[in-house]
């Protein structure tokens, strides 16, 4: 078996098909290249050391324009065409690939460990919403492409998928960097480079806080100003707390360092080391709206979600209308975390992370819905591969 991988705009792409790769190529003998469209984004990959040095032992690179896959591979010569869940048009460079590589089975994965949305979602309440989206961030309508298999972190996913790609195509296979020798690995190789991170909690209550920036459709700047300055203060007003802030892989970290002058060096740092490490240094987490919540609990971290929705009508699928009239994400109606927006709210969170009094019970609830909801038994990548073998012999998948 031959897979062609088409890496496009997000690490969170090689994030998640990456150890089901590793899987077609221990247990299925395939051989894999990965093509990616940005020598940006593999740069970017530097910042991961665990998952650019895997896939440089799985798949022969090549970066566009300097090295192209089809220049150095017969397109016919491919079986399989991986491909995240952007959709076609909204990456055109994929075009070529799929048109020149006609014989190779289309897999499509998705491009991020979100959820996309809930299982009670009707065609209705999607195209709504999808609607609201293309019409907030200007974009064309998107050409979802051809698609022979659909693999899907959640079976919540499904309802989403179902409008884009043809259902009987879509398998709910969990999510592979959950897999348990997936994370046994990362958290190996991870803890030497957490040294820096390691010195400045020393002796403190370490907490983690995953963070997004201004963007048009998820979060206004005066309320990503009112979080920043809230959490701070928080912080500072709580003693014994350390601060490790993780930004979202496309938010300007010299814009986060310009915020943080104004407070103690010694109690806030910025890394880019993977959730799931810094989850493991810390007593607590702290999320605005990201899927990054899933990987916390997966390493056990206690876990809460500080965010203000927008109030302008906006919506999308990863985040929904409550009866209140405020929202919440779907990582917390899920019931995986709890969402606060107040700084008596934070700031009982941060002393309870100081006292080490979290309620057992509510954490275990937490983990217990993550298991559901990502399917978890430590056989996703496998899944996936099998998914992909079965495909391509032409037997059920």
């Amino acid at each position: 078996m031959k897979v062609l991988t088409l890496f496009s705009t997000s690490i969170g792409e090689i994030d998640w098909i990456l150890p089901a790769l590793v899987v077609l190529k221990r247990d299925y003998g395939a051989s894999i290249v990965a093509a990616f469209h940005s020598p940006q984004l593999y740069s970017k990959l530097g910042q991961n050391p665990f998952l650019a040095q895997t896939l440089r032992d799985t798949a022969q690179i090549c970066l566009e324009p300097r090295r192209h896959a089809l220049a150095e591979h017969a397109p016919e010569s491919f079986d399989v065409l991986l491909k995240d869940d952007t959709g076609d048009s909204f990456t055109p460079q994929r075009a070529r690939y799929v048109e020149a590589c006609a014989r190779a089975r289309n897999v499509v994965f998705p491009c991020s460990g979100v959820i996309y949305g809930l299982a009670e979602d009707t065609p209705e309440s999607i195209t709504a919403i999808e609607l609201r989206v293309a019409e907030v961030m200007g974009f064309p309508p998107v050409e979802w492409g051809r698609c022979d298999l659909c693999l899907c972190g959640s079976s919540h996913d499904i309802p989403v998928l179902s409008l884009r790609y043809p259902p009987e195509s879509i398998r709910a296979v969990g999510f592979p960097r959950y897999d348990e020798w997936w994370l046994r690995q990362l958290l190996e190789e991870g803890r030497g480079r957490l040294e820096r991170e390691r010195a400045f909690l020393y002796g403190r209550t370490g907490v983690l806080f995953v963070i997004r920036g201004p963007h048009p459709l998820y979060l206004a700047s005066q309320d990503y100003d009112y979080l920043m300055r809230t959490f701070c203060a928080a912080v500072m007003e709580t003693p014994g707390l350390a601060v490790v802030i993780k930004p979202h892989p496309r938010q300007s970290e010299e814009d986060l360092t310009r915020f943080l002058e104004a407070y103690p060096k010694d109690r806030f740092m910025i890394s880019q080391q993977p959730i799931m490490l810094l989850a493991t240094l810390s007593q607590a987490v702290v999320s605005m709206f990201s899927s990054g919540v899933m990987d916390a609990l997966r390493v056990g971290a206690p876990t809460t979600e500080f965010y203000v929705y927008p109030r302008d009508g906006r919506v999308c699928l990863e985040y929904r209308p409550r009866p209140d009239g405020d929202f919440e994400s779907v990582y917390c109606r899920l019931g995986l975390v709890e969402t606060m927006s107040r700084r008596s709210q934070l700031k009982k969170f941060l002393l309870d992370a100081v006292a080490g009094s979290f309620d057992a019970q509510a954490l275990e609830k937490g983990r217990e819905a993550l298991r559901l909801v990502a399917h978890r038994d430590d056989h996703a990548a496998a899944r996936a591969a099998a998914c992909i073998d079965a495909l391509v012999a032409g037997r059920p998948f």
